[in-house]
């Protein structure tokens, strides 16, 4: 099987490793900076050659494909290299794979939890030129994990968009419903949702495919995150710990008490947003 570059990044981050790595041994790639010298390298790729085929687990009518769109137009501009893009979207789990088996994807970019090593080459010797060992890890140490799945040591991706799972609030409602603190218990939490809903407002909303997360966040928060994700392959016994129920039955009251918003059904991403 024929393996492919893997990463968690920007279009023009990703392909500039791709077209690094592609190159002869010792035949310059990188200028002292640790960027794509595009002079002499490009000139030795041959024309014919110069057409990289990406995968994305976005699709092309989100917002994250235009910021790609934009960047993947400067790196061909850089480098006179063709990027086909196929815009594959979160189903790239289930065609990513068969299409690497069959020599069809160049890069690739997906959620870090796909990364699998025999779909991916190390990066280790760009990634300590680039500096992005210094420059990432001391930012975002969760993602050794994730850029060395096999718990190798070896560097399989380049992580590019981290996210913080948190709850938005509206300031003015807060002032309108007279909120002047932000809940730092459950009670007080529900109280603000009261005040909200009194106000006239719908207490929260949230994209259907996404409303796990309150749940996951809260046994986080009551279990430890070490137990709450064992939870995810976890079965029988591990589901009866109080804490589960204690988490699932507050959402149930909050939910019987009509604090979130009878839309949140039909509220889908990316229209969501």
């Amino acid at each position: 099987m024929k393996k492919h570059l893997s990463f968690t990044s920007m279009v023009l981050a990703a392909v500039m490793l791709c077209t690094a790595c592609g190159a002869a041994p010792g035949s310059g790639t990188m200028d002292s900076t640790g960027m794509s010298n595009t002079s002499a390298p490009a000139a030795s790729v041959p024309a014919e050659e110069k057409t990289l085929t990406y995968y994305s687990c976005w699709t092309e009518s989100e917002v994250q494909a235009e910021v790609l769109k934009h960047t993947i137009e400067r790196f061909e501009a850089d480098t006179g290299y063709e990027v086909n893009v196929q815009w594959i979207g979160r189903d790239i789990n289930k065609t990513a794979g068969i299409a690497i088996d069959a020599g069809e994807v160049d890069v690739y970019d997906a959620d870090a939890a796909l990364l699998a090593p025999e779909n991916a080459l190390d990066i280790d010797a760009l990634a300590e030129a680039c500096g992005m060992k210094d420059d990432i890890l001391p930012v975002y140490g969760m993602w050794q994990s994730s850029v060395s799945p096999a718990g190798d040591g070896h560097w399989y991706a380049v992580p590019y968009q981290p996210f913080v799972t948190c709850i938005y609030y509206n300031k003015a409602i807060f002032r309108e419903a007279g909120i002047d603190a932000m809940p730092a218990t459950w009670e007080e939490f529900l109280d603000v949702c009261a005040k909200i809903k009194a106000a006239g407002y719908d207490p929260m909303t949230v994209d259907d495919a996404y409303v796990t997360l309150l749940y996951m966040q809260q046994l986080g928060l009551c279990m430890g995150k070490d137990a709450a994700c064992a939870l995810g392959t976890a079965t029988g016994e591990a589901w009866n710990d109080p804490k589960v129920l204690d988490v699932m039955q507050k959402w149930e009251e909050f939910t019987k008490l009509g604090y979130f918003s009878a839309t949140v059904g039909g509220n889908q991403f990316p229209a969501a947003q």
